[in-house]
């Protein structure tokens, strides 16, 4: 079998790799000096040469022709107009293993390689931030739990002061009745003092009167502080709702 008839086998089997040759891939066969064969996919670095066209000096197909090795480069974009990785394997005539009688290559594109990295990139980074704004989430809401504690204790010492309020009013309610207790009494001793206790009588009648009006402020006042107890429990509720949410949702951020 002579040189020819080598590089023809190749061509002509050539074609049965075309299925081999997916997207960004050729295949090519060349003699000593162009290239005799090629196949290839859809944007492969095969669309920047063609048949007939010499081989490169510098280029793979040339390094391993000279160097009788097999090559295995990345070329940049100048060569091929894409970025690739080349294989290029010298082919021998079977009656003289010495001296190469062409090159039988594959090119790859890098160009889809190079786009799963940016993705993968992109990606990184944008896991990144996610990242960073759930551990921001998770500071803000850690926050929002403190502010939470805060105001219910300070809710809670509110309630506490109108239990105090409340007591206290107990207490004028008591003198209040203890009062008008006085005044009757003292409008009693003063009808038994007929004409010379009726000064006596105007103050007691005062007194009564001072009284009713306490005990009246008191009734209102206690009207009031029950609304604000009623109130303060639903704020209470609600805080404790609030601080129960925010605590959960820091908790399975962090996590």
């Amino acid at each position: 079998m002579n040189m020819s008839d080598v590089i023809m086998s190749l061509c002509d089997n050539l074609k049965y790799l075309q299925h081999f040759c997916t997207e960004g891939i050729c295949m090519w066969v060349t003699d000593t000096e162009q290239f005799v064969g090629l196949v290839k996919g859809r944007d492969s670095p095969g669309d920047f040469f063609a048949v007939g066209e010499p081989i490169q000096q510098g280029g793979t197909a040339r390094e391993a022709l000279k160097t009788k090795k097999v090559i295995n480069r990345y070329l940049p974009p100048e060569i091929y107009g894409v970025e690739a990785n080349v294989i290029a394997v010298p082919i021998y005539d079977s009656d003289n293993r010495d001296i190469p009688v062409g090159v039988l290559g594959l090119s790859k594109s890098r160009k889809y390689q190079a786009g799963v990295l940016d993705i993968s990139e992109k990606l990184l980074t944008s896991m990144e931030q996610l990242g960073q704004a759930s551990n921001e989430i998770a500071i803000g809401a850690e926050q929002i739990s403190v502010q939470s504690n805060h105001i219910s204790s300070l809710t809670q010492t509110v309630v506490a002061t109108t239990g105090e309020v409340k007591e206290a009013m107990q207490q004028v309610r008591n003198i209040a009745q203890q009062t008008k207790l006085l005044g009757i009494n003292a409008m009693i001793e003063a009808a038994h003092a007929a004409a010379a206790g009726k000064g006596f009588y105007v103050v007691a009648e005062e007194i009564r009167k001072l009284a009713d009006v306490s005990k009246e402020v008191t009734i209102g006042v206690d009207k009031i502080l029950k609304e604000v107890e009623e109130k303060m429990d639903l704020v209470v509720a609600a805080i404790q709702k609030s601080l129960d949410s925010t605590t959960s949702q820091a908790a399975s951020t962090q996590e």
